[in-house]
Parts: structure tokens; sequence; C-alpha cells
């Protein structure tokens, strides 16, 4: 086995030591939170760095975790499911690159914005909440059992409990008022949209097109938390 083919299986791993990295700052230490007088969990700054671990520990499991004949199984699936024959084929350098993006660049992004503007911070939220749902509505559509496909205990147990938090910490706690909050919710929704018109560029422009319009798309979400939040607070957006 190459180099090339070892990296391209061990990049999940990668994320999991990440994710224990970024998990030990956030519980242990005090860095990464904005006010210590509030909970953690009512920290609008903390609460934008948690998806960062969250959806590393997700591809972990979704690629890492299922490996099979020297190939992820969720990439098999696509081929044995029939979607990647619906959207041209889609080439093996587009998992890697879309997950890569989401959890080293677009995520972070928004956690070190979200100090100063929370709807953009917490945008992933409402990422994962439609991440975890598509994964459930996979299994039921497509079969197979419900915690033994890629991604669906992270996708169950902690993508749709955070999100429910997140509502909480809005609703109780302050850290977003009902309008941030439906913004925030509706970029991630975006976001999600914008990851899977990679599929349909595919589709209609090939494979070179589909790479390319990743990194745009992995930004998405950002670009239109901002824009709501701007519309919604004016020039100095903020949860207040």
């Amino acid at each position: 086995m190459g180099f090339a083919e070892v990296a391209y299986l061990a990049w999940p791993w990668v994320g999991l030591g990440a994710a224990a990295v970024l998990l030990v700052l956030l519980f242990a230490t005090d860095w990464l939170r904005s006010d210590t007088r509030r909970s953690r969990w009512a920290d609008a700054a903390w609460l934008s760095w948690l998806p960062v671990p969250v959806y590393m520990l997700h591809v972990f499991e979704e690629y890492g975790c299922h490996v099979s004949g020297g190939q992820f199984e969720l990439v098999t699936s696509f081929a044995e499911t029939g979607v990647d024959t619906m959207f041209g084929g889609v080439p093996l350098a587009l998992f890697p690159e879309v997950n890569i993006l989401l959890i080293y660049v677009a995520f972070p992004i928004a956690a070190w914005l979200g100090r100063k503007n929370p709807v953009i911070g917490l945008m992933p939220y409402g990422f994962m909440l439609v991440n975890g749902l598509t994964h459930i509505a996979g299994t039921v559509r497509f079969g197979g059992g419900l915690l033994s496909q890629p991604g669906n205990v992270t996708g169950l147990f902690l993508f749709i409990p955070l999100f429910v938090w997140f509502c909480i910490a809005c609703r109780k706690h302050g850290v977003l008022d009902g309008r941030g909050m439906a913004a925030s919710i509706g970029a991630g929704v975006i976001q999600h949209m914008g990851i899977f018109s990679v599929y349909i560029v595919n589709l209609l422009a090939g494979n070179t097109a589909a790479i390319a319009w990743v990194p745009f798309m992995c930004c998405l979400g950002i670009l239109f938390a901002w824009l709501f939040s701007r519309r919604r607070y004016g020039k100095d957006a903020t949860a207040q």
C-alpha cells in the first residue's frame, strides 16, 4: 500500500486525535470560553467551538470505523445503492475534501468569528441537525441496522441532542434571541444544501468542477450567517 492509499485511509484518525485535544481544551480549560461566570453550556463562544471536535468524532465514526476491503463502507454504499451512478460517478477525492475543509477550515473559522458574532459561531448546529436526520432517513430508505450504518451513532446520539441543547441555551439562557437562533439554524441548513449541491455539480459539470466547487460550498454557511445577522442586528452583529 503506497503513501496515497495510507493517507486516504488515515485522515479520519488524524481528526480523532485533533478532537481529543480540543475536548481537553473545552472541558479542562477556560481558553475557549468568553464568560467564566456562566456555565460552559450557556456560553456562546464555548458552544461555538463544541461542534468542531464533535464533527471530527462523527467523521471518525463515519469513515475510520467503517472500512472494508481497503475502502470506506460509506463510499461502497454509494455504489451499492446507486447513489454514485445517480450523480455521475462521485470522485473518491470528494469525500475527504468535503470533510477536511469543513472540520479544519469552515467550522473553526465560524467558531473564531463566533466570539463577536454568535449567529455565525452557532451555525454548525443547524448543519448537524440536517446531517443527523439525513443519516437516519438514509437508513430508513436503503435499509440496514440503525446503529451499524456509518455516521448514525454520532448523528443520533450527539448531533440531535446537541441541537436540542442549542435551542434550550438560546431560549432559556439568552445565548441568542429568537430571530438570531432562526438565522443561525437557517444558515446551517443552507450550508448542508451547499454540500449537497456538490453532487449536482458533479452530475452536470463533471468531477473537476465538483472538486473546485467544494471550498466555496464549505464556507456558504458562514456567508449566510453573516448576511442574516447583518440584516437582523446591523453592522456590528451581536446577539444582544
